[in-house]
């Protein structure tokens, strides 16, 4: 297992996500979210992203880091909103790392990646920060 040490405290650069109204409403069909906030709007008709729509955003990708796909557990993760998202939005997204251990158990050693994810729309306000904890075998 490579030392990800080293990695800690990298962001990656931003990246730029449009919402799209199909993409809003694809994900709460897939979700199974009947709200019609998420299709036709509020009583204004913004319409609004669920929850957990951050979770598609590109956050980006760190200069000379990849995970192998195999032996990836998501292990944990963690939607703070700190303003709303909305259909025609465009939001800057990346990504930090904030914390690699190692833990043992009963099938061998595991390493802990812990990601912390941004958004900010295109009026400078912050809308979420997520943390996601990856686990590595």
């Amino acid at each position: 297992m490579q030392n990800l040490t080293s990695i800690i405290g990298q962001t990656t650069s931003a990246v730029l996500n449009e919402v799209e109204k199909g993409a809003v409403r694809k994900f709460a069909d897939a979700i199974g979210d009947p709200n019609p906030i998420f299709r036709t709007g509020d009583a204004s008709g913004r319409i609004t992203v669920p929850p957990t729509f951050s979770f598609t955003f590109d956050h980006g990708d760190l200069d000379g880091f990849s995970l192998k796909t195999d032996g990836l557990i998501h292990g944990e993760q963690e939607f703070n909103l700190l303003h709303p998202i909305y259909v025609g939005d465009t939001l800057s997204c990346s990504m930090t790392v904030k914390d690699v251990y190692e833990r043992s158990g009963k099938s061998g050693s595991m390493t802990f990646l812990v990601l912390e994810q941004t958004g900010v729309n295109q009026h400078g306000k912050t809308c979420y920060h997520n943390v996601a904890t990856i686990i590595i075998r």
